[in-house]
């Protein structure tokens, strides 16, 4: 990784000026269970039109991205049997804190993409949603960000830590690989409404592998839209944001 002393450019110092203020604003919520948290299909919504951007710009070769992060302070994986843990939902969370004793079981409901973190959207059995990231990857060129975070995949997330993002907003953030077990898709503990999800997209998987290409997509495209259900002013969000995008490129 490439290094630059940058602490005589004024706007980079201000930068981290406020980020530290920032961060310690944020250790002051330590123990807040947050009353402004974004609806899952408005996370969704905003995740994707950063998803279709990055990857827009990951596509032209001759720019370059900048991505930040707060480096956490170091902690200990959990140790803790599952079978030892109780679930708790996304909204029993609270910021800045590593819930010890405690695991989520969370699905992955939008595509992922690779900043300083595989990143995605999780949403669990009550419908709410949350930012997650997992740090600790291989390098995209050995494993694609969407082979490490699986879309529709199920996990569980051993002891989780909820904590104030560097934009403001609420994200899990997972820094040891060993917090997280995927669970098969046979699973027993994977409710039986996310079953029938998981197999549609196996289904595709096999359509696809026997070259049915036109019925796999849209066997693809019905189950996201099922999946993601965005509501109707959001897609025509999306579709206004994408041929701004693709006009641009021309």
């Amino acid at each position: 990784m490439e290094m630059d002393d940058v602490s005589h450019v004024y706007r980079w110092m201000r930068m981290l000026a406020e980020q530290k203020v920032a961060l310690q604003v944020a250790g002051k919520r330590k123990g807040e269970r947050p009353k402004d948290r974004k609806s899952r299909g408005q996370l969704i919504h905003e995740f994707m039109l950063r998803y279709v951007s990055t990857t827009m710009m990951h596509r032209k070769k001759d720019r370059y991205m900048i991505h930040q992060s707060w480096v956490a302070a170091p902690y200990p994986p959990s140790i803790a049997p599952l079978g030892s843990l109780k679930k708790l939902y996304l909204k029993d969370l609270y910021l800045e804190t590593h819930h010890r004793g405690f695991y989520a079981l969370l699905r992955v409901a939008t595509p992922s993409v690779t900043m300083t973190a595989v990143m995605a959207i999780m949403e669990d059995e009550k419908d709410d949603g949350v930012v997650f990231q997992l740090y600790q990857q291989e390098d995209e060129d050995h494993q694609p960000d969407e082979e490490a975070v699986q879309m529709q995949r199920v996990c569980v997330v051993k002891e989780p830590y909820f904590k104030v993002m560097n934009d403001g907003g609420y994200g899990l953030r997972v820094d040891h690989l060993s917090d997280v077990i995927w669970l098969p898709p046979d699973d027993e503990r994977i409710p039986l409404g996310w079953r029938a999800r998981i197999s549609e997209f196996e289904k595709t998987a096999e359509t696809l592998k026997a070259g049915k290409l036109n019925t796999a997509v849209e066997s693809y495209t019905s189950a996201l839209h099922r999946s993601i259900a965005f509501e109707m002013s959001q897609i025509l969000k999306l579709n206004r944001y994408l041929a701004y995008l693709k006009a641009s490129v021309l």
